[in-house]
């Protein structure tokens, strides 16, 4: 699901009446807006600019000027410039993206057909002839059509939703869409929407569907790019919500899919399945999106290592680190209570220090009297990685002696601290995925997912999860014993 280019000749402007000529060409982070006339000085600077075209009504949205020619006649004005849209919007009507019109999205995005698409509400097969002439009678009313001898039948059991689930950011559901064209079979592909409780302006749909992304990313175990999005318009007094209009919407500067190196997940070895464990499944999504919001932004962290896939480095492992320091209070049991003469010392020494110049020494001791009371990073890795183990222990020995050392190695990254990295280089990914692993496998695995299910029966490389069991078993014995020597 790559994207075309889409050219946009018209006029342009920010408020009507629209006079700057000019051609919009959309190819993702190469799109760009040509504008020509006498003074572009003041649309230079707009965020909105809306299009005229020969293809309908254009709004970009989020403009920022990349460049210009300029005219010296007495007055410095630009009579060439181009502007780069981070979204465009056309179809029938102008968009205002600050206005809350936005009732629901569809959109495609890249391991769909994978997730979803053992519905079994659409195929083909080879249909005899006494039943040819009965399709052929009730579609055409004519009992006299020429058969040939391998008749083909294509068939859509008129199923259009078949999943839906209510979560906290909106109703999201797939569905089955089909185009009928005449003197053609049907076409077929899925659809996932969302649909909003109350109607929602441009920036918190977009951050919705960016949500579902980064879930769908974590379900299908790769990268996933977002396509074929449209805007469905909320208008007051509607006659039917099939004839709500419907905007398409161009992201420019989309999260990117799965590189050349991520395998296609297999379906038999999803750690969740929709249709055939739907009951599970629900129970995670809804979790899930329960609590996007206070675990948003350590699990954007997962999903940007994922997106590194096969690529390595140390950012990426003090990264998977760090994202169990971003975490809630809430995912770790409260901290043991300390000696109230312990908490005294601690604050006497704050106090203490306190009172002294400002230094690099004074931030540092202040910053680790201030965590003082609180988990530190290798317990919080212990009491995340003793939820994954709950399940998986079979399948991951010595797990909690790899999570030590990965956190020694961050701490060595981050602080110069003492660990022999030179030892353990060979499996920087090791540690790498084991720190990823388990914090995505405990955040699901609280949420519903019944891992050990699923451990018990084997994926051999048929999603992320699959493939870092697999890679676990090869490398640990060979790590215990660098780590050890």
């Amino acid at each position: 699901m790559c994207m075309s280019e889409k050219r946009f000749l018209g006029v342009f402007g920010a408020i009507a009446p629209l006079n700057h000529y000019g051609e919009l060409t959309v190819n993702g982070e190469e799109t760009g807006l040509s504008l020509i006339g006498d003074d572009l000085s003041e649309i230079s600077t707009e965020e909105i600019i809306y299009g005229q075209t020969t293809r309908g009504s254009v709004s970009c949205i989020h403009c920022i000027s990349s460049s210009a020619q300029w005219t010296f006649d007495g007055m410095s004005r630009p009579e060439q410039l181009k502007i780069f849209p981070h979204y465009v919007i056309y179809g029938a009507r102008f968009f205002d993206p600050k206005a809350d019109t936005i009732t629901r999205m569809t959109f495609r995005f890249t391991d769909i057909d994978v997730l979803f698409g053992d519905s079994g509400h659409v195929g083909s097969f080879m249909a005899s002839q006494d039943l040819m002439k009965s399709i052929l009678l009730e579609a055409r009313k004519d009992s006299e059509e020429i058969l040939g001898d391998t008749p083909v039948v294509s068939y859509f059991n008129g199923q259009v939703e078949f999943w839906g689930l209510q979560t906290a950011i909106g109703r999201i559901s797939v569905r089955n869409v089909v185009e009928l064209e005449t003197l053609r079979p049907f076409t077929h592909h899925l659809e996932m929407s969302i649909t909003f409780a109350t109607p929602l302006d441009f920036n918190k749909s977009i951050q919705r569907i960016n949500q579902i992304r980064q879930c769908m990313t974590v379900m299908a175990g790769r990268a996933q790019r977002l396509e074929a999005i449209k805007l469905v318009m909320h208008v007051a007094d509607s006659p039917a919500p099939s004839r709500l209009p419907r905007l398409n919407l161009e992201w420019c500067l989309s999260p990117k899919g799965p590189s050349e190196s991520d395998f296609a997940p297999r379906s038999f070895a999803l750690p969740l399945d929709p249709l055939r464990r739907s009951e599970e499944f629900s129970s995670v999504i809804t979790g899930w999106f329960d609590r996007d919001e206070a675990w948003h932004w350590p699990r954007s962290r997962y999903v940007e290592g994922l997106e590194h896939s096969r690529s390595y480095s140390a950012d990426r492992l003090i990264a998977a680190a760090n994202m169990f320091d971003l975490l809630p209070d809430s995912a770790y049991s409260p901290p043991a209570e300390l000696d109230p003469e312990i908490i005294e010392a601690a604050a006497q020494a704050k106090k203490l220090f306190q009172s002294l110049p400002n230094s690099i020494e004074k931030s540092s001791v202040l910053s680790t009297l201030g965590r003082f009371g609180k988990h530190s990073l290798p317990k919080k890795l212990i009491q995340r990685g003793d939820i994954v183990l709950s399940h998986l222990d079979a399948r991951l020995p010595s797990l909690q002696k790899v999570l030590k050392a990965a956190v020694l190695c961050r701490n060595h990254l981050v602080h110069g601290s003492d660990f022999d990295l030179d030892a353990v280089e060979p499996y920087v990914d090791l540690m790498t995925d084991s720190l990823e692993f388990v914090f995505i496998a405990a955040d699901l695995i609280q949420l519903g997912w019944d891992a050990k299910a699923w451990g018990q029966s084997s994926h051999r490389n048929g999603h992320r999860f699959a493939e870092f069991i697999d890679a676990y078993a090869r490398s640990i014995d060979g790590f215990i014993k660098a780590y050890k020597g």
